[in-house]
């Protein structure tokens, strides 16, 4: 729904696993999400709960930050019961052609096959310049926190991450982008494993329809 400056939503229901071997297990499910449009700022929010699986420990990415959360508890498909909220807040008051935006997020994970549960909470904050209507250049920084209540499997850690990227968009649909990440990954152990540093740089080509 929609009010002058004010957009927002509701979503609910209700999923259910139900696995080859092992029981089925269900929860409910929802999604809120408000944005406030005023002048040169907007602030959004949102929140949800969804029965989800670890994806080996890539598929389900933070949302804003794209750093992935703390579901690689094993190399098995577990269950888990997530709970998140968000707050971030973007502006274009710096100058006409910036656009800079800054967030938190907090995403809470109950292992449904394990006794384990984590919070993972993320800090952000990107620049971006546009050069024109085509082209911008953008730098980003963000931060993990991540805790396990039960650290048998996995340990507690901290990830940093910067990064720069330059995207092009063509006007037949057809963008380009290239970047460079920066990853700082620190365990909060007293070994130390699990922690290391690590570049990343990528070209893309997509096609928007």
């Amino acid at each position: 729904m929609k009010l002058r400056k004010l957009t927002y939503g509701v979503e609910v229901g209700y999923n259910e696993s139900e696995p080859e071997n092992g029981e089925s297990k269900g929860a409910p499910s929802y999604r809120i999400s408000a944005s406030y449009l005023s002048g040169f700022n907007q602030l959004d929010f949102s929140a949800s709960r969804v029965l989800t699986d670890n994806s080996f420990g890539n598929g389900n990415l933070e949302g804003t930050t794209g750093l992935p959360a703390s579901d690689g508890l094993s190399q098995a498909i577990s269950r888990i019961d997530r709970s998140s909220a968000e707050v971030n807040w973007q502006t274009q008051v710096i100058c006409a052609r910036c656009q800079f935006s800054t967030g938190v997020s907090a995403v809470e994970d109950d292992y449904l096959e394990k006794d384990e549960s984590s919070l993972s909470v993320y800090t952000r904050a990107r620049f971006m310049y546009s050069f024109s209507r085509a082209a911008n250049l953008s730098f980003s920084f963000a931060q993990a926190d991540v805790d396990f209540d039960n650290q048998t499997v996995t340990r507690d850690y901290e990830l940093n991450t910067i990064s720069i990227e330059y995207a092009y968009f063509f006007s037949n649909g057809l963008n380009a982008r290239l970047s460079a990440r920066n990853e700082d990954r620190k365990a909060e152990s007293d070994d130390g494993n699990g922690t290391y540093e690590e570049n990343i740089y990528s070209i893309g080509l997509g096609y928007s329809f």
